[in-house]
């Protein structure tokens, strides 16, 4: 598994922002609708986790040469259940502490996210022969919507 140097650079922007995110600011938030949003964030990862147990995947976009296609448990409604994730956590820990600058990194962690997963469903694509058909039947963030 060659990693592409766009797949680098979007891991590090991604994981960055995540971590400017924690940094500055609260790492669980004190308020009902925080508590809730990374109540369900933490809910999506561990099923999340659980369904890639048996997987070979990785956070580069370019899936490893054993990888096998999951598509069962939460990713029979997501493709990218840990984006999801991602970005439940960062609105909920915004409730707790909302900046402009803050914002603007969530902003930017978003359209990171987004050119990432334009990326690997891209090679997912070209990997898996069922991930056509996979992507017919599940939503990429939000199930039934989007």
């Amino acid at each position: 598994m060659k990693i592409s140097l766009l797949s680098t650079v979007l891991v590090l922007l991604q994981f960055s922002c995540i971590g400017i995110l924690m940094y500055t600011g609260p790492l669980i938030p004190a308020n009902t609708a925080g508590i809730v949003l990374f109540t369900l964030a933490m809910v999506i990862a561990l099923a999340t986790t659980y369904a890639f147990r048996q997987s070979k995947l990785t956070v580069f976009p370019e899936p490893r040469r054993n990888a096998t296609l999951i598509s069962s448990g939460i990713f029979a409604y997501i493709r990218h259940p840990y984006y999801s994730s991602v970005l439940l956590y960062t609105a909920a820990i915004l409730t707790a502490h909302c900046s402009y600058w803050r914002l603007a990194v969530a902003i930017t962690l978003l359209l990171v996210i987004v050119r990432k997963m334009v990326h690997e469903e891209k090679l997912l694509c070209q990997h898996f022969p069922d991930y056509a058909a996979y992507r017919q039947r599940t939503k990429k963030l939000i199930p039934f919507v989007w």
